[in-house]
C-alpha cells in the first residue's frame, strides 16, 4: 500500500489469492488514500472478520467503489456488525461475498449496510451456510429496487426461503434469481429457468 499512496487515479486493484492473513487490516485501512477506485477484488485470501474491519475502515469515503470481490475471505458469523458499514459505499452495484459462512448472524449485518444502496445490482451468497431463520432476513432485499442478479446457491436455505425469494423476484422484477443446492422445495417456487446454473 505505500507504493500506492501516491496512485490517486488507480480505477480497478485485483489482489486475488495473494496470502493476506486476518493481520492485514491495518494495510488494508491504507486504502482510503487511493481515491478513485472503482474495482477491488480480494478473493481467496484469509483477512477474517479482523482484515474485514480494516477494509471497512479503508473504503469508508470510496463513494466511487463500484465491485467488491471478496470470494473466500474466511469472513464469519462475527462479521455482521463490520458488514453494516457497506452503507457507506453509497455506488456500489455488484457486491461478491460468495464462500464465507457469514451464517444468519452475518446476514443480518449484511441486509442493514445494504438498505441504502439503490445502484446494487449484483449480490452473489454462494455457501454462506445460512439457515431456516434466513427467510424474513431475506425479505429485506426488497429494499434493493434495482437488484438483478441474485445468487445463493448452496446456502442451506429451507422450504420457508421459498415464498420469499418467489415474492422478491416478481417485486425487484429480478432478471436472474438461483438458488441450486439448498432445500429442492426452494427451488420448487422459482419455477423458470432462473434456477439453471450459468
Amino acid at each position: 500500500m505505500e507504493g500506492l499512496k501516491s496512485h490517486t487515479k488507480l480505477q480497478n486493484l485485483w489482489l486475488r489469492s495473494c496470502d493476506l492473513s486476518t493481520k492485514s487490516g491495518p494495510i488494508l485501512r491504507d486504502l482510503k488514500n487511493i481515491i478513485n477506485l472503482e474495482e477491488l477484488v480480494l478473493s481467496l485470501n484469509s483477512i477474517g472478520d479482523e482484515g474485514l474491519e480494516g477494509l471497512m475502515e479503508g473504503l469508508t469515503s470510496h463513494t466511487n467503489l463500484r465491485y467488491l470481490v471478496l470470494r473466500s475471505c474466511d469472513l464469519s458469523t462475527k462479521s455482521g456488525p463490520i458488514l453494516k458499514d457497506l452503507k457507506n459505499i453509497i455506488n456500489l452495484e455488484e457486491l461478491v461475498l460468495s464462500g464465507n459462512p457469514i451464517g444468519d448472524e452475518g446476514l443480518q449485518g449484511l441486509m442493514e449496510g445494504l438498505k441504502s444502496q439503490t445502484k446494487l445490482r449484483f449480490l452473489r451468497l454462494n455457501g454462506c451456510k445460512l439457515s431456516t431463520k434466513s427467510g424474513p432476513v431475506l425479505r429485506d432485499l426488497k429494499n434493493i429496487i434495482n437488484l438483478e442478479d441474485l445468487v445463493l446457491n448452496g446456502c442451506r436455505l429451507s422450504k420457508k426461503s421459498g415464498p420469499v425469494l418467489r415474492d422478491l423476484k416478481k417485486r425487484n422484477k429480478l432478471e436472474i434469481l438461483k438458488a441450486i443446492g439448498n432445500d429442492p422445495r426452494v427451488e420448487y417456487f422459482l419455477d423458470d429457468s432462473t434456477t439453471i446454473l450459468r
